[in-house]
């Protein structure tokens, strides 16, 4: 478990930020009530209902969350529930394999493989399961992990903010909240802020 919060806005702080795999969700409570926060979210992470309300299964379901539990929950139908959604989150190819990386990338989409050298990559930006690279004025949509690919990136590109790469030989003016590039600009959050702005100082 990576954060816990007691209402909805801090939770819609924090997703804002960062990318989550899976959220545990309660119908009650402060602010906005569970499903009218998850009626927010977009993307939405796996999401499983825990709580004492029956009454809302369908309205659950209905939202694609990934399982809904009745208090008080049973270990065995905990773990019945967590492996359901570790089930969801392994693809069936991985989306890595996308991805090769050299001197350049190699990106598959399209059935067809392309060739970018890293320095012509303005920024990267993930939306839901794919990423779409910008660069010559051009972009490109495949399906692949952010995470993995920030790994293998050269040190001059900087992430800004969880669904944000960018390179920084192409910013060309910042404040403490984005990055100008020659074509782009990308948001800087507040979690990578201090970082963000040691780097481009």
């Amino acid at each position: 478990i990576l954060e816990e919060f007691g209402n909805s806005y801090d939770t819609i702080l924090y997703l804002a930020e960062h990318e989550i795999d899976l959220l545990f969700l309660d119908i009650k409570m402060p602010g906005l009530n569970g499903l009218d926060f998850l009626e927010t979210l977009s993307p939405r992470p796996k999401v499983i209902i825990i709580t004492a309300y029956r009454d809302y299964a369908l309205q659950g379901f209905e939202l694609e969350v990934a399982d809904y539990l009745l208090k008080p929950v049973s270990e065995a139908r905990f773990i019945k529930a967590l492996k359901k959604v570790e089930r969801e989150l392994t693809p069936a190819d991985d989306p890595s394999q996308n991805i090769v990386y050299r001197d350049y990338l190699l990106i598959k989409a399209h059935r067809k493989t392309y060739k970018i050298p890293y320095p012509e990559i303005e920024m990267i930006e993930s939306r839901g399961d794919n990423i779409i690279v910008f660069y010559q004025k051009n972009r490109l949509e495949a399906r692949a992990v952010m995470s993995n690919l920030e790994k293998e990136l050269p040190h001059y590109f900087l992430r800004t903010h969880r669904s944000f790469i960018i390179n920084t030989h192409f910013v060309s003016a910042f404040t403490a909240e984005e990055a100008e590039l020659e074509n782009h600009c990308a948001p800087i959050g507040r979690s990578y802020r201090n970082e963000v702005l040691k780097a481009l100082n």
